[in-house]
């Protein structure tokens, strides 16, 4: 009796995690589902069984990813984070169809502010290149937007605007007409 007794103690706290919740209709309330590294992404429906919003979490249950979709179930805003090894945030940033769209920061490992701004239809084009050689142009980013960016200690250094940019890698940006930048002392 005491060896089914341990064996139920032991196994009863696994029963209940990460099993899905559902309205008392029978619809599915909230959908877990365990990742790649140990990520947990949780999916939440109403009670019509209509997908409204999606957030995952990292192993240390940082959240890694947060979408939100409309009545028909197309994603309308997707925000991403990552941390660094401390746990303090990294970046965030909105995403549309996989591309940079909307605000966009990073941080210091100390969690002080590095760079903010607005990045707007940002489109990526690889190229084909027969060669090996790094110089040589592998993809063009069609940008468009600003970024601040600031020294340790919240002073600005550096201002950028893009206007259908388009940037060679790793040659640079493609000229003066379309990115202007405006550079600080650390001391203003």
């Amino acid at each position: 009796m005491k060896k089914h007794l341990y064996i139920i103690l032991l196994v009863l706290p696994l029963i209940g995690f990460g099993q899905n919740e559902y309205y008392e209709n029978g619809q599915l309330k909230i959908e877990y589902k365990e990742g790649w590294g140990n990520t947990i992404t949780k999916k939440f429906y109403n009670e019509m069984g209509n997908l409204i919003h999606e957030v995952e979490t990292d192993s240390f249950g940082n959240e890694t990813s947060y979408k939100r979709y409309d009545i028909k179930g197309n994603c309308e805003l997707e925000i991403r984070k990552s941390y660094f090894k401390n746990g303090q945030l990294e970046s965030e940033g909105e995403y549309v169809d996989g591309e940079n769209n909307g605000y966009y920061k990073t941080f210091y490992e100390d969690g002080e502010i590095e760079s903010e701004g607005v990045i707007k239809d940002d489109k990526i084009y690889f190229k084909n290149v027969e060669d090996d050689i790094p110089e040589h142009d592998k993809y063009e980013l069609i940008r468009n937007g600003y970024m601040k960016h600031y020294y340790q200690g919240g002073i600005l250094k550096k201002q950028e605007w893009w206007i259908d940019c388009v940037e060679y890698s790793p040659m640079g940006f493609g000229g003066a007409d379309d990115y202007q930048s405006i550079h600080y002392y650390p001391n203003g």
